[in-house]
């Protein structure tokens, strides 16, 4: 007889387990249960909610501070960016 079995977790995924012996493991928390961060800068229709103050930082500077601020100066091309990755990915599929 197989000494494997399918069990399906709480999320939906089918996992494999040995019946031999269970393990139990503390689970981490839910997503939910993590303090999420929000940007408060006045009139920002951003519903979204961020994990790290580095990607609420992030939001402010290319949202707020200075948007379209990365220029494409090839040719006449007028194209403006709010972030420097999103320029070069222009200048590599575009110019």
């Amino acid at each position: 007889m197989d000494s494997q079995r399918r069990s399906t977790s709480s999320s939906g995924v089918q996992n494999k387990e040995n019946t031999s012996h269970d393990h139990h493991h503390e689970s981490t928390p839910p997503q939910d249960d993590v303090s999420r961060l929000t940007c408060e800068w006045k009139n920002c229709n951003y519903a979204g909610s961020f994990r790290r103050p580095a990607e609420l930082m992030r939001h402010v500077q290319t949202k707020h501070i200075s948007p379209r601020s990365y220029k494409c100066w090839k040719g006449e091309c007028k194209a403006k960016f709010n972030r420097k990755d999103n320029l070069e990915e222009h200048l590599r599929r575009v110019h």
